[in-house]
């Protein structure tokens, strides 16, 4: 800094302090909800943040630069929702009470203002705000920032706004010093940067804190969730405002708090509301996409529901569909060979439990097709493959061979984790198809499952074996009329980390039955940054204010997650893929391959060939991988891959061109009705 400066000046909301929600007129809705539990009003909480806001907006007309108090602006308040001058009085005290209750520090600032106080100069602290100077003097010096000798100048007190710059020359006339010697920092780019500007005051622009484009979408959605995004928009912000060196870190936390933890935190909250209208004891979360959401229930319940019991479960396709296998019918056959990118012959034997040395001593002719087992799967394999499996061959009755056992090992862990139809149980599993859950429920028997719920994520509109009475889907299934999201499971499944490998069965050990694990990608996950994410996480469950939140009122919290997951998934910004894109992804149920969620957007024949098929860019980046997450690899391009652009341009004409006439027209009507219209 310059050492001419005497004053340093700080604009103190989303500068100093911010609150626990993104946008400062949801404070209003906590407050009308806090009025009508005590019976002081009898509006809804929206009603009420309507009326507040209006209220202000009719108090600041005629007044000098619209700056007024909270007073004046409750005085028109009573006159629009009828309340009388001691109840008013009560109201206010709330505001004031809830404003106080939801201000944070933003992290760094403290050290910021010090650094000025080292450097000799005088501190000042000025806000546009409707608020009393007493009660900002307050705020400032609970959060350390103020000391006796600053200086505080507050709007409302001097009929003077910051953006047309009269405050600030309040500021300078009674401080005697020329606006070259000011400094001043804040983070609204009229009020704090080019006000003061044309003033001839130095500025500092400091707009890490303002909303997130995620937690805007996120606040946007308030109302209809009775405040429960606003609160998971402002936590996101604390978290990704704590300062780190490193800046993919930086980047890593970013996406972790204002997506990951906020789309994840909508499902639990959905799960726990749903488990407490059907009177659920206990819910299972079902290893290792379960265990994210496990740790942000655990948390939330132990606020809203204690009496809930949350449990880890481990469990997964390799270690269940086994043990369900009575006998190779259609269902089976598509996850015995079903596809999946990276998928080799070794690991297509896996899933039925299955050696290479196993199927050349049981189905040699199997094995002459394949040649070898790190080969790919194709089409003949599966057919040769389907065959066997299909007629009463020595492939087939090896693996039934082992089915007995595997069932055995199921029910035995099942009964060992408390899974009895004597608690009302829940078991959540991200999705999508329901095969597992079918084949688990199989292996444990048609009596012992009538009492499980289970919660999904979502499911395939196109998925079937669902009792619709005990299965629960969140963003999508198929009574739920909603349009599936374009790589929407990979992308969750790649928000469901765990600090585990992949679950591929039970073994017995000291009494127990204790699961086994392949690691598989866990060293690529750490070097990654796994822990990183968790770290993210756990520093949002301990900011996020759970006891603000109306439960289980939590309003339309799956149209608020599909929107916040729409967004990231199909409308990324490039440091979203290239910071989430590169994460190792384990496609395969035997957990043998791996692949960035995102490949490399590249120039090759089959991204060309799909881009002239599906007319469609992001389709084509994802080449021959069938669960890549096409919008995060187009975002994360580093060339313009002009040539792909133009390919998936004429692919869009060659598929659509029929609809093209009929849609130019339609917007030519539009155009013209509201030419006549105006």
């Amino acid at each position: 800094m310059e050492s001419n400066l005497k004053i340093a000046s700080y604009d103190v909301f989303d500068t100093l302090l911010t609150r626990r929600v993104c946008e400062p007129k949801t404070v209003f809705y906590f407050i009308g909800n806090a009025a009508r539990m005590r019976g002081i009003i009898t509006l809804t909480p929206d009603a009420f943040r309507k009326a507040r806001v209006e209220a202000e907006s009719l108090a600041r007309i005629g007044v000098p630069d619209g700056e007024v108090a909270v007073e004046e602006i409750y005085q028109v308040l009573g006159r629009i929702i009828g309340s009388t001058d001691s109840q008013l009085q009560e109201i206010m005290t709330l505001e004031l009470a809830w404003e106080r209750r939801m201000i944070l520090q933003i992290p760094g600032a403290k050290e910021a203002v010090e650094a000025d106080r080292q450097a000799q100069r005088e501190i000042h602290f000025i806000s546009e705000m409707y608020l009393p100077a007493e009660f900002l003097e307050d705020l400032l010096r609970e959060h350390g920032f103020m000391r006796d000798g600053d200086l505080l100048w507050v709007s409302n007190s001097h009929r003077a706004s910051k953006r047309s710059g009269k405050l600030y020359s309040i500021v300078l006339k009674a401080s005697s010093v020329c606006p070259a010697q000011v400094l001043h920092f804040g983070n609204d780019w009229l009020a704090d940067v080019v006000a003061p500007q044309k003033l001839g005051l130095k500025v500092g622009y400091r707009p890490h804190a303002n909303p997130s484009h995620y937690e805007c979408l996120l606040e946007r959605r308030s109302v209809e969730t009775n405040g429960w995004t606003s609160l998971l928009a402002g936590t996101g912000r604390m978290v990704r405002l704590q300062p780190m060196e490193d800046a993919r870190i930086m980047e890593l936390r970013r996406v972790t708090a204002n997506v990951v933890c906020p789309v994840l935190m909508g499902y639990v909250l959905w799960i726990l509301q749903r488990a407490k209208n059907l009177g659920l004891q206990r819910l299972y979360f079902v290893s290792r996409d379960g265990y994210v959401p496990f740790l942000l229930a655990k948390h939330v319940a132990a606020t809203v529901m204690p009496t809930l019991e949350c449990r880890y479960f481990y469990g997964s396709r390799q270690a269940w569909h086994l043990a369900g296998l009575s006998e190779v019918d259609e269902n089976a056959l598509v996850w015995m060979l079903g596809h999946c990118d990276g998928l080799t012959c070794g690991s297509l034997l896996e899933r039925m439990a299955l050696s290479w040395e196993d199927c050349q001593e049981c189905a040699p002719d199997v094995c002459k097709v394949m040649i070898r087992p790190e080969n790919p799967v194709t089409e003949n394999v599966r057919k040769v493959m389907g065959l066997a499996l299909t007629t009463d061959s020595g492939l087939l009755r090896a693996i039934m061979a082992k089915t007995g056992e595997k069932r055995k090992l199921v029910r035995d862990y099942a009964v060992q984790e408390g899974l009895s139809n004597s608690v009302p149980t829940g078991m959540v599993e991200i999705g999508w198809s329901g095969r597992t859950r079918a084949s688990f429920e199989r292996a444990l028997g048609i009596k012992d499952v009538e009492h499980l719920h289970w919660f999904y994520f979502g499911i395939l509109n196109e998925a079937k074996l669902h009792d619709h009475q005990r299965v629960h889907y969140f963003l999508h299934g198929p009574e739920l009329q909603r349009p599936e999201i374009p790589s929407l499971p990979v992308v969750i499944e790649s928000f469901c980390l765990a600090l585990h490998g992949s679950v591929t069965g039970y073994r017995r050990e000291g009494g127990e039955v204790v699961p086994l694990f392949r690691e598989g990608i866990e060293e690529q996950l750490d070097t990654w940054g796994r822990s990183e994410v968790f770290k993210a996480i756990q520093d949002f469950l301990n900011w996020l204010p759970v006891e603000l939140g109306s439960f289980p009122d939590i309003g339309n919290m799956a149209e608020a997650t599909r929107e916040l997951a729409i967004s990231f998934c199909l409308n990324p910004s490039a440091a979203d893929a290239r910071t989430w894109g590169s994460i190792p992804f384990e496609h395969d149920q035997a957990a043998k391959t791996a692949l960035p969620v995102a490949p490399v957007a590249r120039l090759s024949f089959a991204n060309i060939k799909n881009a002239l098929i599906f007319g469609d860019v992001q389709r084509a980046c994802s080449g021959n991988a069938v669960g890549a997450w096409g919008a995060g690899a187009w975002a994360a391009r580093r060339q313009p891959l002009v040539l792909l652009r133009l390919a998936s341009l004429l692919g869009y004409l060659r598929v659509h061109w029929r609809q093209l006439p009929i849609q130019l027209l339609a917007r030519i009507r539009r155009a013209l009705s509201k030419f006549k219209h105006s």
